[in-house]
């Protein structure tokens, strides 16, 4: 039966070791990155998330000690830059939280970022903050004269389109004589004339 072995000549089976599983008469060491924790196996289980197995043969796995992450069951990763574990046998490291950071790999916690600094999160070090509040006046006086500009642009239409209806309208009373009653609403400017 599955998880046993017999050799020639035997009448009996004898269940496969852990370590090992059994099919069709013979067993087999568990390879890399699976396990088998009991006698007579049929066969070898993967090991989970954040646990490994680096040898064959294993009997159980290994949790994947803090700092590292693990999902292939064989070997356990570094955390990255910006990331961290600070627990064993997890299968994925954290990113490191708002104005925290991390510039070493393996690493169980985050660093504070200090002063004006800052970072957004799972970066390599924090940022100066004295030049994103520079940026930030420099766009504001940039949008202020933009905004004054534009302010004065629509002032002096105004102003220019009064003055010019002024003029229009004293070169009328000159032609016709001020005494005249004159209907100003029918001349309108026909710039296609």
């Amino acid at each position: 039966p599955p998880g046993t072995n017999s050799s020639d000549g035997s009448t009996s089976c004898t269940k496969c070791a852990p370590g090992y599983s059994g099919q069709y008469g013979f067993c087999s060491p568990c390879e890399f990155g699976t396990y088998s924790d009991s006698f007579g196996a049929s066969y070898c289980s993967d090991c989970p998330g954040g646990q490994f197995a680096d040898k064959v043969s294993a009997t159980k796995c290994n949790k994947c000690p803090p700092g590292t992450s693990g999902t292939n069951g064989i070997t356990c990763d570094p955390c990255q830059y910006g990331y961290y574990n600070a627990q064993e046998g997890k299968a994925a490291c954290k990113r490191c939280g708002v104005n925290s950071y991390n510039n070493k790999k393996a690493q169980t916690s985050c660093i504070k970022c200090q002063g004006i600094y800052f970072s957004l999160g799972g970066d390599f070090s924090c940022t100066n903050g004295l030049w994103y509040i520079v940026g930030l006046i420099v766009l504001t006086v940039i949008a202020g004269i933009f905004l004054s500009l534009v302010f004065v642009c629509l002032l002096v239409c105004r102003i220019a389109t009064h003055i010019w209806k002024r003029m229009q309208k004293s070169k009328l009373n000159k032609l016709f004589g001020s005494n005249q009653s004159i209907d100003y609403s029918a001349l309108k400017y026909n710039p296609q004339k």
